[in-house]
Order: structure tokens, then sequence, then C-alpha cells
């Protein structure tokens, strides 16, 4: 198995543990308020800061949610929400790593949306 295989695996296995009721997640939970037509949803970066974490995740094959969970509170309402386009995404100074999980996570959302 390639690392692409491998990436495959893993951005499908953190979609199933992330969207799944049974745990509690503050980040299924905002990704729902915000988006609730949301079934998929590739995390394409993760950055745990000192006070709060930043994903990137992919929310359809133009676009990127950018969600800050604050870390000190569990209260949706200080968190924040932002949406860029992918374009925009990939004109910024990404890393290799970055946009090999963009481009494997817009294959994935597409095999997703064509079932």
């Amino acid at each position: 198995m390639n690392s692409r295989d491998k990436l495959r695996l893993n951005m499908l296995s953190s979609i199933s543990k992330m969207l799944d009721e049974k745990n509690k997640s503050s980040l299924r939970d905002l990704l729902k308020k915000h988006f609730p037509w949301v079934s998929f949803t590739p995390i394409l970066n993760w950055v745990p800061e000192q006070a709060e974490d930043i994903y990137w995740i992919l929310i359809d094959l133009e676009r990127i949610a950018i969600l800050e969970i604050p870390r000190s509170s569990h209260n949706m309402d200080d968190a924040t929400v932002d949406v860029i386009n992918v374009n925009s995404y990939m004109r910024k100074r990404i890393s290799a790593e970055t946009k090999q999980n963009l481009d494997v996570a817009i294959e994935l959302m597409s095999e997703h949306l064509s079932r």
C-alpha cells in the first residue's frame, strides 16, 4: 500500500469517526451548526494551537471551511468559522503534504458525490 492509499484510508476513517453521533465532538457540532447539509467532511489540515484548534475542512468541491475552536470554552458561539474558495486556498503557499491532502480530499469528495 502506497502513501496515497494510506492517506485515503486515514481520511475516510477520520471522517467516519468525526461524524459518528456516539462520539462527542465539538468539531462535528460546529460543522452541523454552520453546514447542516454536509455529510462528508475530509479534514485537510489541523493545527493544535495553545488556545484553540484550527481545522481546514473540505465542505464541497469548491469551498473549504476554516474552523477555530477555543480549547477553554465549550460554547460554540466562541468558535469562528470562515469559508474560502478552493482556488484561493491553492494560491496560498501550502506544503506538498497539504496539497496532497487536498488532492485526495477532492478525489474522495467527488467519489462520494457521484454515488
